[in-house]
């Protein structure tokens, strides 16, 4: 009997979203961010946040994203690797810039956020 490969698991996830979806998951994977929130997702995929939730919430569904506290989002780290690497062979140039530019940081603890941890 064959091997079955974590890679090959994932990509039979990946192989059943819908093209919309399919994009968001490599686009979304690009910059290695910790956590991001429906917002931030909204400004990166340009997109309305209402669209948003719901591929995001369908790639929760799929396994090939995660939520913590509510409303954030993240990869798992093999998921995003995969889909980093996957997104380096079938995006365009990413725009990382409009991501890290757009990323929230609502989902971040208040010490981790720009600027290092707030004075006492």
């Amino acid at each position: 009997m064959g091997e079955v490969t974590v890679e090959a698991v994932f990509e039979m996830s990946y192989a059943q979203l819908p093209s919309r979806h399919a994009q968001a998951f490599l686009a979304l994977s690009v910059p290695h961010c910790a956590e991001f929130d429906v917002r931030a997702a909204a400004a990166a995929l340009r997109m309305p946040e209402r669209e948003v939730e719901d591929v995001l919430e369908a790639l929760v569904d799929a396994a090939l994203l995660e939520t913590g506290s509510p409303g954030c989002y993240h990869f798992h780290d093999l998921v995003g690797a995969y889909a980093r690497q996957k997104a380096r062979a079938e995006l365009p140039a990413p725009s990382t810039a409009r991501w890290c530019a757009a990323r929230s940081t609502s989902c971040a603890p208040e010490w981790s956020r720009p600027y290092g941890p707030p004075s006492r």
